[in-house]
């Protein structure tokens, strides 16, 4: 079973009121309540663990610098507020 498919079951138990609340991964959890659960779910913006993601290459690689240099161009992008609004929200 696949991490969007709990964290889909889960969002269902909630519209159905068969639990309370859940807690999962919170940019696949706004992903969902804004695709397939829009206006039944509410996402608090509350953080329990703080989880980073990063991208390895091997020591020593060519492709290290000017990767980071593109994804810290892109995130300082106005774009990149406006496609993290249509996908995770506000």
């Amino acid at each position: 079973m696949s991490r969007k498919n709990d964290a889909r079951r889960g969002l269902q138990a909630v519209a159905n009121d068969e639990i309370d609340a859940m807690v999962y991964d919170a940019p696949l959890l706004r992903y969902l309540s804004l695709t397939e659960f829009k206006d039944t779910i509410d996402i608090l913006p509350l953080t329990f663990q703080r989880q980073d993601y990063g991208i390895a290459f091997p020591s020593g690689s060519r492709l290290r610098e000017p990767t980071n240099r593109v994804i810290l161009e892109t995130i300082h992008q106005p774009a990149w507020q406006d496609i993290l609004g249509r996908y995770l929200g506000k």
